[in-house]
This record gives structure tokens, C-alpha cells and sequence, in this order.
């Protein structure tokens, strides 16, 4: 039985629990303005309806929009849903899971990995010391880690590594970590491509590519240079790789830093792939 005006779909699976039941509003109510609220006074319960149930009573009653609709389902149905919702809430979501992960910090995420990837656990606070970088400082190492955890595609931990790496760089500074990894996402292709193709006419035409961004990227231009070549580590271009180690090589930065970038490259794309399938 149900009070009320037009508007309503489907009223025979409607049922509320205030840990899910908000959620459901647009499934059970459409386009409509109408809001579920709490429990009818007469309900003992605030959390779920189907606690309402008193005794000699067959229906269990919950107010909606506050009081222009009056819902009525059977109290046996609204048990069963009941279990239902708090059986989803026992056994969370896929999507919950991954809001979970987005609020996890860099090192959280990192004590989650599994026993099986203990070497990563330990590459990683290796990678991003200054010891165990060495030829880089600290600043260089953020930017590198984040461009890397961008190009490696895995959203939560890519979050935690911009929280790291804001510790030591300017707004400014993030941006141009992100830029370099939009850049190298567009330029890797195209010159792997270019140079693999065996037909050299390809590398001698014109790319016609706007890379703007690399002329003033808003972080210092040898960072800059070191995040792209941790990223197109990452994404296999070859000819970008030689591009960018001559261009470090050539304004001193040295061997061992070209080395630091690659190994935070390595190292932060496997920490990613190894999070994502778990």
C-alpha cells in the first residue's frame, strides 16, 4: 500500500537503511525532488525500518519529504532488504575500496604491498631518499617520482606521490612534474613510432606536435628534463631516451643522476602495477 502523488517507480523494492539508502535516492525516486529522511517518530529504530516492526503489527512505516509521502511495505520484505544493505555494508564496493585508497598516504600504500613484493617496499624508500639517489636532490626526486607515478596510471597511488612530493614543491613546481608526464605521454609515441618505423622518410618530416610546455614548464628545466627521461623509460621510447640523458649529460648533470631517475622510474612503475592487481 502506498500514500502519496505521482512520481513513484517502482515501489516494491523500496527499502531503507541509513548506511545505504541515501545513495539509492535517484534509483527509487528518479527525477523527482523527493528525499528519503529518518524513520517516522513511531519507529523505535533511527537506523533502518525494518527494526519498526512493533508488535501485533504487519508493516513497517517510514516518512518521506518530510511527511508528503507515507510508505508502507510489508515488514518482511523490509527484513530481507534490511540483511541485504548490511551485508553490502559488511562487504565493501569496489568503488569504496578505491576511495579507501585515494585517502591512503604514500606510506600506507606502501606497507600494503604484499609480502611478495618486499623487494619494492624497500626500492621505494630507497629511490626516494637522498641517499639512495644519489646525484639528484631532493626536489628532483619528487618531481621524477610524481611524472613517473602519473605515466604509470595507477590513480591512487599517483595521488599519494603528489601528497609526497608536495612536501617539498611549489604548486607551481607540481604542475610542471604533471606536464612533463603529459608531454612524454604524446612525444613517446609518436617517436617511438618514428623511429622503429625502418622507413627513415617518417623521421624526417615535420611532427608538427605543439610541445610548448617544454620551454617554460614552471619547474627547473634540468628536473624537467630528468622526469621525462624517467618517463619515457616507462613508456619504451628509445630515441626520446637518448634526447633527453644527451641533454643532461651535456648541463652536467652526471652519470650516476641519469641513473637515480631511471631507477625511481623502474621502481615507482612497479610499486603501481603491483597495487593495481591486488
Amino acid at each position: 500500500m502506498i500514500s502519496g502523488g505521482a512520481g513513484f517507480r517502482d515501489p516494491a523494492p523500496l527499502w531503507f537503511c541509513c548506511a545505504v539508502g541515501l545513495s539509492r535516492q535517484r534509483r527509487f525516486f528518479g527525477n523527482t525532488r523527493m528525499r528519503p529522511v529518518v524513520p517516522a517518530p513511531s519507529l523505535p529504530c533511527g537506523m533502518c525500518p525494518a527494526a519498526g516492526v512493533r508488535s501485533g503489527r504487519t508493516y513497517s512505516r517510514m516518512r518521506v519529504s518530510a511527511g508528503a509521502f507515507l510508505i508502507v511495505i510489508p515488514a518482511s520484505r523490509a527484513l530481507a532488504h534490511a540483511r541485504q544493505a548490511l551485508t553490502r555494508v559488511r562487504r565493501p564496493t569496489d568503488g569504496f575500496r578505491r576511495f579507501q585508497e585515494f585517502s591512503m598516504s604514500l606510506s600506507e600504500l606502501r606497507n600494503s604491498l604484499p609480502d611478495y613484493a618486499k623487494d619494492l617496499k624497500l626500492n621505494l624508500d630507497s629511490v626516494l631518499s637522498d641517499a639512495g639517489s644519489p646525484g639528484v636532490d631532493a626536489k628532483q626526486i619528487r618531481a621524477i617520482a610524481l611524472a613517473c607515478a602519473i605515466a604509470s596510471r595507477y590513480k591512487p597511488f599517483a595521488a599519494a606521490v603528489e601528497e609526497f612530493a608536495a612536501e617539498k614543491l611549489s604548486p607551481e613546481e607540481i604542475n610542471g612534474a604533471k606536464a612533463a608526464a603529459a608531454v612524454m605521454a604524446m612525444n613517446n609515441i609518436y617517436y617511438r613510432a618514428t623511429h622503429l618505423i625502418q622507413n627513415e622518410e617518417y623521421g624526417q618530416l615535420r611532427a608538427g606536435l605543439r610541445m610548448n610546455v617544454m620551454a617554460n614548464p614552471g619547474i627547473d628545466k634540468m628536473t624537467f628534463e630528468l622526469a621525462s627521461l624517467a618517463v619515457s623509460a616507462i613508456n619504451g621510447c628509445g630515441a626520446c631516451m637518448d634526447s633527453h640523458e644527451k641533454v643532461l649529460r651535456k648541463h652536467e648533470i652526471s652519470a650516476q643522476g641519469v641513473q637515480s631517475a631511471l631507477k625511481i622510474g623502474a621502481v615507482v612503475h612497479a610499486v603501481a602495477v603491483t597495487l593495481e592487481q591486488m
